[in-house]
């Protein structure tokens, strides 16, 4: 950078540099994971955090001890810990810890509801398809003894792994690879998230399947189908990207709340079900929980904003949790009763009863935001 020609505008009060090659591999590092229609903003904030902290003499004088003392040795950790990384990505631990987490988390979760479900690992459970393992979490359900008497079951397959991919059976080409024979299930020698839905729900017999991806490491395909949840009707099963670097599996309750419901209610004959209402109505559900976690997430990422945009945001955040609940109530009325008469389908379209209460429930809010302030 030595060539470098630097020019001032005292008039314009910018900065002019002509000739600029730097030779430093940290800056090349994030230089080339940055898009390329990027990388002049980013080179900008780079050049605006250091400026700002060599202009403070104690902040200066620690970045010339930690490049003189430090940096080398910071530079070999760095790479230590990106081959160390890379070689646990290539075993089984991951998977394993991943399990293990996602068993914890859930049961938790499982916990704070009051319910007493019980989930575990299911490692040498047997299924029903001899010498398969698919559905790692296993979780039994206690029918309501006022409703129905015995059990049901909701299985978890945890795909942390980057070549899984969706495999939408209207476009996956099934003759790519060759045949093979898994406990007796014959199938074609690849995964997909279709393929390990429906192979869970085989093998752990269960009315609805879940697969659980990270979202740091998931494939391109699955990133670009769920958002957060995706419901598969014709599975019928749930697609579930969590952030488990920063332990957030708020997803994974969202989609395991309403697995649980479809177990519980849902009749036992799948004929009498309506898939494309059925599809309607978790989707609903989904969008709301999935649009008001966002709003949370809104909210602690703007700890200073105005007292007007948090209340507005805690009211919208009320409408949505409010339309959630009304969507599951008729959720739940569906699947009961098999069907819903033209009335109801009218009502549950307008959503009157969830404004009605949301209304009454404004009061209360702003109360909340006022003492809040």
């Amino acid at each position: 950078m030595s060539d470098a020609k630097i020019s001032l505008s005292q008039k314009d009060k910018t900065v002019g540099v002509a000739n600029l090659v730097s030779h430093d591999s940290i800056l090349f590092e994030l230089m080339d994971k940055t898009p390329s229609g990027e990388r002049a903003e980013m080179l900008n904030s780079v050049l605006h955090i250091g400026a700002l902290a060599m202009l403070e003499d104690r902040i200066r004088n620690l970045i010339s001890a930690t490049e003189r003392e430090l940096f080398p040795q910071l530079e070999g950790f760095k790479r230590m810990f990106e081959r160390r990384e890379l070689e646990f990505e290539k075993t089984t631990q991951k998977g394993d810890k991943a399990e293990v987490d996602i068993v914890a988390t859930l049961n938790e979760y499982i916990g704070e509801q009051g319910w007493s479900d019980v989930a575990q690992a299911s490692g040498t459970l047997k299924g029903a398809l001899p010498r398969n393992k698919t559905g790692d979490v296993f979780c039994v359900l206690e029918f309501n003894p006022e409703t129905e008497e015995g059990q049901t079951q909701l299985a978890i397959e945890v795909k942390f792994d980057k070549a899984v991919a969706l495999g939408d059976p209207a476009v996956q080409d099934v003759f790519k690879s060759g045949e093979s024979n898994s406990g007796g299930l014959k199938k074609s020698s690849f995964d997909t998230a279709w393929s390990q839905l429906l192979e869970t729900r085989a093998n752990r017999e269960c009315p609805f399947s879940l697969i659980v991806f990270d979202q740091s490491i998931a494939h391109a395909t699955i990133l670009k189908k769920v958002n957060d949840v995706t419901f598969l009707p014709g599975v019928p099963g749930f697609l579930v990207v969590v952030d488990s670097q920063a332990g957030d599996y708020r997803n994974l309750f969202v989609a395991y709340h309403i697995a649980r419901d479809l177990a519980l209610y849902a009749p036992r004959d799948e004929d009498q079900i309506d898939v494309g209402l059925l599809e309607l109505m978790v989707g609903r559900i989904v969008q709301y929980l999935g649009s008001a976690q966002k709003v949370c997430d809104l909210v602690k990422k703007n700890t200073a904003a105005t007292v007007k945009m948090n209340k507005e945001v805690h009211k919208e955040m009320s409408r949505l949790v409010h339309l959630a609940n009304f969507t599951q109530d008729y959720l739940k009325k569906f699947l009961e009763q098999k069907t819903l008469t033209a009335k109801d389908l009218t009502e549950f379209y307008y959503a009157a009863d969830a404004k009605v209460a949301w209304k009454q429930d404004g009061a209360d809010v702003d109360k909340v935001i006022e003492e809040w302030a």
